[in-house]
């Protein structure tokens, strides 16, 4: 009897260890997928970011970016907030708004030519817009930073 008590209590930490490994495997499984799977949302987010970076003087629908991208728009805004911080919008605006001040100290392009390239279908919206964010208008913003060089 105590070769058959031995031979069970073995069976069963060898089931429990058997079962502990594989538990493991698949959780080592799954956790890789998961992390290739981070990594390729990353990617996507980054070229996403690049995109933005390259056209934000084009009119960007956030919706139609997502599906250029192959992710779903609920999907995006949520990889968007952890991998960056503000929104995809808030990053267009101040790209737009950087060109503009680099335009406006750098060329003698009227205001409305310097709405257009940095992506404003009217000038009057670019003036409220820039003066909204940075206090003055782009007209004093150019004489300002022209007189103080």
């Amino acid at each position: 009897m105590p070769f058959g008590k031995n031979a069970h209590k073995k069976n069963e930490e060898l089931y429990f260890q058997l079962n502990t490994l594989a538990q493991l495997v698949l959780s080592l499984s799954f956790w890789r997928t998961q992390e290739k799977r981070l990594t390729e949302m990353e990617e996507r987010m980054d070229a996403v970011e690049c995109y933005i970076r390259s056209n934000y003087a084009t009119p960007l629908k956030l919706p139609q970016l997502a599906e250029k991208f192959g992710i779903s728009y609920p999907n995006f805004r949520r990889l968007w907030q952890k991998r960056f911080s503000g929104s995809p919008h808030q990053l267009i605006m101040v790209l737009r708004n950087t060109e503009a001040k680099d335009l406006l100290q750098a060329t003698n392009l009227s205001i409305g030519d310097i709405a257009k390239r940095t992506g404003f279908d009217e000038q009057r919206y670019f003036t409220r817009f820039f003066r909204t964010i940075n206090g003055i208008t782009p007209s004093d913003y150019r004489n300002i930073s022209r007189n103080s060089s």
